[in-house]
């Protein structure tokens, strides 16, 4: 059984660690993601199982329509120059700020909206609370006020919020950080989301990591409604960073 499991593994591009247990065959149910509008969240205490659609803040890309931007980057429409002092002016107040930095934005000419995701490095979840996106929108909202004046500024929808319970995971960048948290991850050779909690990198500098499956409801519920069992709790897995094409934390619901 053992030889039968690697050879099915190796075909979806995941390596079993010699010397470690392996698993029955198990398939963690899909999540599938949709389309949502930004709003002003704390730490999630429970989610639907549909994934909101996120953007991550890396570099300035210009876009010509409203449609939703390719995840890591920033999104300023070509024709929204208020939209890159929106920017500027989020900016200016995270830089006061060490526990807090901008995991998203996009401004969009045609809805004349500013969408902002906060990141708090010091959570478990990177959710800021009420209070900190209060503090932040009113100090924004000043700002942005002051920059563009009070009736440009009346005319644009601000939005602020968290990550999102199922926030994307950068690879490599940001696995160290949610280690031991489940997540949902797809790979080139295998696209079903599968939930696995990140074990850390294989020595040496090859950026292979290491993963075990998640023990979650996902994972039961197709070993027959059970937990899983001591080979597959203790099964570790190796895969390579650039064959991880997509990764989302995993709310247990």
């Amino acid at each position: 059984m053992h030889s039968v499991l690697f050879q099915r593994l190796a075909r979806k591009g995941v390596r079993a660690l010699a010397g470690t247990s392996t698993v029955t065959a198990l398939k963690p149910a899909t999540l599938h993601a949709k389309h949502a509008r930004f709003i002003a969240s704390a730490k999630p205490k429970s989610s639907s199982s549909d994934r909101e659609e996120e953007f991550i803040s890396e570099d300035v890309e210009h876009v010509e329509d409203e449609e939703a931007p390719s995840t890591r980057s920033v999104v300023v429409d070509e024709d929204a120059t208020w939209g890159q002092r929106a920017l500027e002016c989020a900016q200016q107040v995270l830089s006061a700020n060490d526990d807090l930095s901008l995991y998203a934005f996009r401004a969009v000419v045609n809805t004349k909206t500013v969408d902002i995701r906060l990141d708090k490095l010091s959570d478990t979840y990177g959710s800021p609370t009420l209070d900190e996106i209060g503090a932040f929108s009113r100090d924004f909202n000043e700002r942005f006020e002051a920059m563009v004046g009070e009736e440009e500024a009346g005319s644009i929808e601000v939005e602020v919020s968290s990550p999102g319970a199922t926030r994307q995971v950068r690879i490599p960048e940001e696995l160290e950080r949610f280690r031991g948290l489940p997540m949902e991850i797809a790979t080139a050779q295998e696209p079903d989301v599968r939930v696995m909690v990140f074990n850390g990198f294989v020595e040496g500098d090859s950026g292979d990591s290491t993963w075990m499956y998640a023990d979650v409801k996902a994972n039961r519920s197709l070993n027959k409604g059970r937990g899983l069992n001591k080979k597959a709790r203790e099964a570790v897995f190796v895969l390579r960073a650039e064959d991880i094409t997509d990764c989302h934390l995993h709310i247990d619901l």
